[in-house]
């Protein structure tokens, strides 16, 4: 068999709001939002074959694949095969590709990474195997990995993110954040509202102030939270194997803290739990 590479590019006038619908196999998946009036797709493809015409006919299904509308651009990745004993796929396309920045995406991706930055959203990610980096999206934020890094930073809506392998860091989210990792650990700085993050095993380290209700669990490792001095809220935490320390000073009448009082609750089963105080 014979490696063979090729790129097609395609183009066509967007009209807002946009839709992006994107289903790959195996590949890299780059989308850029930015100020056009138009969507482009670049996908370079590398396909094993036995000859160059088996090559053009994998080449011709991609192309074929790459559909736009007035409003939308849906992209459904054909079948990669496979070859050899590990059955590996004979055919790995990597999309790089420019949408209005008004543009709403949902992509799933089984292998490879997944960059996503500057469009409105929504945005929904379902990615098996790679990394997963996230940026400055103005509407809700849902994301699904199973192995690889996620980063999502500068998020303007509430944001849902399920991991089983990570690690997970998360920052920069104006909206509340659900967080559930099977394996962590979990970063989060600058939350705005509510935070609820379970993780079996890895610990949670959060940095920031303090926006909204927190609920923390961590099954194996620790808790550490990083917040204001003059941060005001209610704490009711809790480490079955560990320690609790907290630089903050239980004051019942609140004398020198500002602000809302919102709950903190802290659980873990293998961990200590910290709360520091940054200036």
């Amino acid at each position: 068999m014979q490696l063979f590479k090729r790129t097609i590019s395609r183009e066509a006038p967007a009209r807002t709001p946009y839709t992006l619908t994107l289903h790959n196999a195996s590949g890299r998946i780059q989308v850029r939002g930015e100020e056009r009036l138009n969507a482009a797709v670049a996908a370079t493809i590398e396909v094993l074959a036995f000859s160059s015409q088996e090559a053009e006919s994998y080449f011709e299904q991609v192309g074929a694949s790459i559909a736009f509308g007035d409003s939308s651009l849906t992209i459904e990745g054909p079948d990669p095969g496979s070859h050899g004993i590990f059955h590996r796929p004979r055919l790995k396309i990597r999309y790089e590709i420019d949408v209005p920045r008004e543009t709403r995406a949902e992509i799933t991706v089984a292998n490879g990474p997944v960059d996503v930055r500057q469009i409105v959203g929504p945005l929904e990610i379902k990615a098996a195997n790679g990394p997963t980096r996230i940026e400055d999206i103005e509407q809700a934020v849902e994301v699904a990995t199973i192995n690889g890094p996620t980063r999502i930073l500068r998020c303007g809506a509430n944001v849902a993110i399920e991991v089983v392998n990570g690690p997970l860091t998360l920052a920069q989210v104006s909206g509340s954040a659900k967080l559930h990792a099977t394996n962590g650990p979990l970063t989060l700085e600058r939350i705005g509202s509510h935070v609820e993050a379970a993780v079996l095993n890895g610990p949670i380290n959060y940095e920031g102030a303090i926006g909204g209700n927190f609920d923390l669990s961590a099954q194996n490792g620790g808790i550490v939270l990083r917040l204001p001095s003059d941060s005001r809220f209610e704490l009711d935490a809790e480490a079955a194997r560990g320690i609790v320390q907290s630089e903050f000073r239980v004051d019942e009448d609140h004398e020198g803290t500002t602000g809302e009082a919102h709950r903190v609750h802290l659980r873990t089963e293998n961990g200590g739990i910290h709360l520091h105080r940054v200036s």
